[in-house]
């Protein structure tokens, strides 16, 4: 048995903490596992000359998923099926089971083909912003979609700065969605910035087709998109330092009876015993995405391991809330603005240090979607005249979401939810504060442009929105 595989289930059944499991395989005598952990598979872009060989395996697991029997639940349709069946969004298990989804999906294509160092590439669509080649060829070609081959992704939703600010968030909620108790619905849905901004950005607004729904994994992009999500994730904790959440609802929740392992058999895991893959399983190959990282961080295993047992130091709480605006309606293509007054020491604060102890964020809630998920939101603060074109260097520019649902999904009897976004907009306050752009006692615009996707058969949509809100939460210090 592999240390990975004793690992997960050893977690699963609450026999060893991740800490303990940290400091076993560091330990003295456990050279095998050791070994086995330096030469883990890595995951490489698609577009990298390092990934031909992945990129090629790939494409013939999926030719093999796709001839298998209907009997065998690693079909290609039978793969979908899971997402569409049970794949919960806009809430706090989106990562740990998107990360599960495509731990198993890649053992399958393992033993499928038969090269057991395979590894899943992912799609950086902060650099790659079309869709990269190798998915317009063989069997990673899908006839359904929106974008075309030369279609650019938005730099507004996937751009470097805007998933630097990101990776830049240290409160888990924020970046990665929040509370629940189900994978679906388990409350009203509600989206952290990845999830909510560029992930959603893709599946809808970019690539359409059937990534546009609950059976995109029938497009072999799919996993190549969602792999770069547990690249930024990954990135999150280990490089930048950041914890998970310290709650036994989310760490304990138990992923089972949905997926099944390289042979069809059927497994199970807790969202925490995931977070330990990246250490054991698999790595990801240096990718641009905003700094440089010191090769240390990546073998303090025992550490890491114990802060991720310790948990994130913060859960989301408003401690303040300005009303700015209620039940109002965005048609495709249209802008809305609306003024408020921010307490003038929520400025001060932002003023004298670049930081404030609390963090400002935009709460826009009760969202209808439109019909189709074709159009994305940008908000800006204090620029009323902002449009598409307008930089994501803007310094008025606060950041954007999308919509990726599906109500067929929602099973019979469940209604499509309405949904909450929150965008943090401390950074966009502090900028304009210290650059004479805004000053205490003046009035605060934020503006909302629903903006469709550049080409493509598109339809208009409207979105509704019940409330919009400035609200204070306590900030998260990274690494505690």
């Amino acid at each position: 048995m592999s240390y990975s595989q004793l690992s997960r289930r050893t977690v699963l059944k609450g026999g060893a903490s991740l800490s303990a499991l940290a400091a076993l395989a560091t330990a003295g005598g456990c050279e095998a596992w050791q070994e086995e952990v330096a030469n883990r598979p890595v995951r490489k872009s698609v577009t990298s000359a390092a990934a031909a060989t992945d990129i090629a395996t790939y494409d013939a697991a999926v030719a093999a998923m796709q001839a298998l029997p209907p009997t065998d639940p690693r079909n290609w349709d039978n793969q979908a099926q899971i997402h569409n069946d049970f794949c919960p969004h806009g809430n706090w298990y989106f990562l740990p089971w998107h990360r599960a989804y495509l731990f198993y999906f890649e053992n399958i294509c393992r033993e499928l083909t038969g090269v057991t160092d395979f590894a899943l590439p992912y799609w950086n669509w902060q650099v790659d912003r079309a869709i990269p080649d190798a998915f317009w060829t063989g069997n990673l070609d899908h006839a359904s979609r929106s974008a075309g081959p030369s279609s650019l992704a938005s730099e507004l939703s996937v751009g470097q700065s805007v998933i630097e600010g990101i990776l830049a968030l240290t409160n888990f909620e924020q970046f990665a969605s929040y509370a629940s108790t189900a994978l679906r619905p388990g409350g009203l849905p509600s989206y952290g910035e990845l999830e909510g901004g560029p992930h959603n950005y893709i599946h809808g607004s970019f690539v359409g087709g059937t990534m546009g729904n609950y059976f995109a994994p029938l497009d072999p992009v799919f996993w190549c998109h969602h792999n770069f999500i547990d690249c930024l994730w990954a990135h999150w904790n280990i490089h930048r330092g950041n914890p998970n959440i310290a709650d036994a609802d989310w760490g304990l929740f138990n992923l089972a009876g949905m997926f099944v392992d390289g042979d069809g058999s059927p497994v199970e895991v807790t969202c925490a015993a995931t977070t330990l893959w990246p250490y054991w399983d698999y790595d990801f190959e240096p990718s641009p995405m905003g700094d440089s990282v010191p090769v240390a961080l990546r073998t303090r295993r025992r550490e890491v391991a114990e802060m991720f047992e310790r948990g994130g130091n913060i859960r989301h709480r408003v401690l303040a809330e300005v009303p700015v605006a209620t039940s109002f309606a965005l048609e495709t293509g249209e802008s809305i603005t609306r003024r408020f007054r921010l307490p003038e020491q929520i400025l001060d604060s932002l003023a004298a240090t670049g930081e404030s102890a609390v963090r400002v964020l935009i709460r826009v809630s009760e969202v209808t979607p439109p019909a189709r998920d074709d159009s994305f939101v940008l908000i800006f603060v204090s620029k009323p005249d902002a449009t598409r074109q307008t930089s994501a260097d803007d310094p008025h520019f606060a950041g954007s979401f999308a919509f990726f649902t599906d109500p067929e999904a929602q099973g019979p009897g469940h209604a499509l939810h309405l949904l909450n976004y929150y965008v943090d907009i401390t950074d966009t306050l502090a900028r304009l504060r210290a650059g004479g752009m805004l000053s205490p006692g003046d009035p605060v615009t934020l503006s909302l442009l629903a903006t469709p996707f550049e080409t493509g058969e598109r339809e208009p949509g409207r979105i509704v929105i019940g409330r919009l809100d400035v609200i204070t939460t306590p900030m998260a210090v990274s690494g505690q």
